[in-house]
Formats: structure tokens, sequence, C-alpha cells
């Protein structure tokens, strides 16, 4: 479902379009359960989202100072910088426990949103800078041990679907550290993968929705749990108007089982507010907006088996309008 997804996003830019995509070697939730109950050190464990992660204040400030202070264990960074790549670990919730409703607070987002750097101007091509991990990963020693590549797309489209795509793959980041330990001595496939380019003809692209039934049947309503996957394309897809915006927070607002946890930093850093959807599995859906714009920033898949575990993200780190595919 992750290849798909990921093919989802780059439309007539994926390069292995028509083809097949072999199954993963070992499914995300499987991998984070078998090393979770095999790790033996659990001095730095992940923290469970939801349980663990107390901060003080509501305030963005506050948020960030208290995030940067839980994202510690034995004063080392949550997600770890290193010569091989990141250990991932969960964005902390300013909310973590009994979460409201998050219906009143995405209604009061949606009326009080500004302009976008897009909204003021115009361009020929829309472009995106979008980065997403947990899509082609690699297990080891039974799922001990997992990793996953970074894939960074950069997308030029015109409205009908004609522009320029480029694929770079960065060094691939980690579940935990005995998976970073692992893996930075057995090199893998995951290691030979090659930067990819190209231009894209003219294609059967369809408009942005617009109206309450277009965009209820855009997000797939009726299946509250494909939205947050839905707005994600919506917003890594199209420079999303502010009108638009608004009337996708409003339609958030209108579906149950979404909580709201308040501010937030994502993993590039950006201040957020941060709403998460928990369906009757064994996984959460966590969604990052911009408090200013009301722009979808992020978009995490957690599982909730054990101590929470990240196994996929999608950071929407650029959208704007332009004259050219450079």
């Amino acid at each position: 479902m992750l290849s798909e997804r990921t093919r989802a996003l780059l439309a007539p830019a994926d390069p292995a379009r028509g083809l097949p995509v072999p199954p993963p070697l070992l499914a995300a939730h499987d991998l984070i359960v078998k090393a979770e109950q095999e790790a033996g050190d659990t001095t730095r464990r992940a923290p469970r989202v939801g349980r663990r992660l107390v901060l003080a204040s509501a305030a963005v400030v506050a948020a960030a100072t208290a995030v940067a202070a839980v994202h510690r264990d034995h004063d080392a960074p949550a997600t770890l910088p290193t010569g091989g790549g990141l250990v991932v670990r969960p964005v902390a919730y300013a909310i973590p426990d009994h979460p409201p409703a998050a219906a009143k607070h995405l209604r009061e987002l949606a009326d009080r949103i500004g302009d976008a750097p897009w909204d003021t101007v115009t361009g020929l091509y829309t472009f995106h800078h979008v980065q997403e991990w947990g899509t082609f990963g690699a297990g080891a020693e039974g799922g001990r041990y997992y990793k996953a590549a970074v894939d960074d797309h950069y997308n030029w489209f015109a409205a009908d679907g004609a522009g320029r795509w480029v694929w770079k793959h960065l060094p691939a980041q980690y579940r935990d550290e005995a998976s970073r330990a692992y893996f930075e001595a057995h090199h893998d496939f995951l290691d030979q993968r090659a930067d990819s380019q190209g231009n894209s003809a003219p294609w059967n692209r369809p408009p942005l929705p617009t109206g309450t039934a277009a965009l209820s049947s855009a997000l797939d309503v009726a299946e509250p749990s494909n939205v947050p996957d839905r707005l994600t394309k919506l917003y890594t897809d199209y420079a999303v108007p502010r009108a638009t915006r608004a009337h996708l927070l409003r339609l958030l607002a209108g579906l149950s089982g979404y909580s709201w946890r308040g501010p937030v930093l994502d993993r590039a850093g950006r201040a957020g507010v941060a709403v998460t959807y928990q369906p009757p599995y064994a996984y959460q859906e966590l969604l990052i907006f911009d408090p200013g714009t009301g722009a979808l920033l992020a978009h995490e898949t957690l599982s909730e088996q054990g101590t929470a575990s990240v196994s996929r993200y999608v950071l929407i780190l650029e959208t704007r309008l332009t004259a050219t595919t450079r």
C-alpha cells in the first residue's frame, strides 16, 4: 500500500510506472512489534505517544521548548544525526493524554487562516518539495533491525500534467539505535538506489476539486481511515488556495475520531498544530497543519503496539508557483 501511495504522489513522474511492485520484506508493523519484543536494551526506547510526553504549555513557543526536552534521552536528541543517517522517533504532542475532539479547534483554525506564499502569485507550474520515509524498507535478523530509505521528491507540474521531476535518495533512516549500528556494518539494496529525473508529457490531470461534494469525494469521507492519505495527496498534487484550505479543515472537523494534540514541532523543525486519527487498528495517523495558513505540513503513521514507533512519514517542505521548471 505504501508503494501505491508513493506512485500516487509521483503520478506520471513515477520511474517504475507499469512495473510490478515487489512485496515488502516484512510489514513495518511486524518489524516494530518483533523488535520491541526482542530488544534487550530499553534505555533508548522511544516514548509512547499519548502516554509519557507531558508538555506544560499550549503556546507554540513553549511547545517548541518542551518538544526539545522530551525528545532527549540521556542528553541525546530523539532524531539523531549521524554519518549513516537518522534514528526516527515520534513527534511529541502538547496534549499527550485524553486529547479533546478536534472539531472545535479545526473550525477555529479555518476561520483565522491567512494567505500562503502561493496565494498571492501566479505561475505556470506548481512546484512541490516532498520527503517521504517508510515506503522502501529493509529488515534483518528476523525483523529485529529495520531501516527505510528517504525519498526526496522535487516536482514541477503544469495544469495539464506536463512538467519535470527529480527523485533523490537521501541516507536511510533507522527505527532505533541498534538498527543504525547494524546497517552501518551491513550494506543492502537500499544503499544502491540511484537518483533519477525526467520530464512529464501532458496527461489527463484533473483539476483541484472545489465545493463540498467534490472535496468530500476527494477525501473519501465515507471511509475515515482513507482521509489522511487523500488529504496528503491533495497537498502534494496542488497549490491549495486559501478558501479550499479552510473548506478542507471544516470537512475534517465534521468527521468523528479526530483528536486535537495542540502545538507541535514537525520533523523539519517547523511549528504546527496537530490532530490525530485513531482507527480501530493498531496504528495512529498524525496530521500537522501550519497554524498561520492552514496548509498541511506533515502526515505520519505510527504503530501503537508496545512502544509507539513511526512507520511512515511525509513532509511537505515547500509549495510554490513558478514560471519555469527550475
